[in-house]
């Protein structure tokens, strides 16, 4: 159901006072995509605010340590953990620290090459 609504009866003036309140919910268009953080007050807003627990998906795929404050360092986070898959197959001894260092730890290239299937 609409938040508001305009009667056939009503006036020019009470069509025009409508829009203009619902346009105010939506917000200004060319604020779309801009950071924003506080409580939002429009459409525009809210979707700006969203924007940064989504984070910089120019960033995505880039290395990041710490913790993460949004779902695109959380993501690079998770690299760090798989490993670099350039690396798969070769020898490694010690004690691994991501998925790609364990693979590579075991000595069955058979379970090397599984592995690589399965991560694509």
């Amino acid at each position: 159901m609409a938040d508001r609504s305009v009667a056939t009866t009503d006036t020019l003036e009470t069509l025009r006072t409508t829009y203009n309140s619902s346009s105010q919910d939506v917000g200004d268009i060319a604020d779309l995509n801009n950071s924003f953080s506080g409580t939002p007050t429009d459409l525009v807003e809210g979707h700006n605010k969203n924007l940064t627990s989504i984070g910089d998906i120019g960033d995505l795929n880039n290395s990041f340590s710490g913790t993460p404050t949004d779902l695109v360092e959380g993501h690079n986070k998770n690299l760090t953990s798989i490993g670099d898959i350039t690396d798969l197959n070769n020898t490694f001894t010690g004690t691994p620290t991501d998925l790609v260092e364990a693979v590579n730890s075991k000595a069955s290239t058979g379970f090397s090459v599984a592995m690589a299937v399965a991560l694509g």
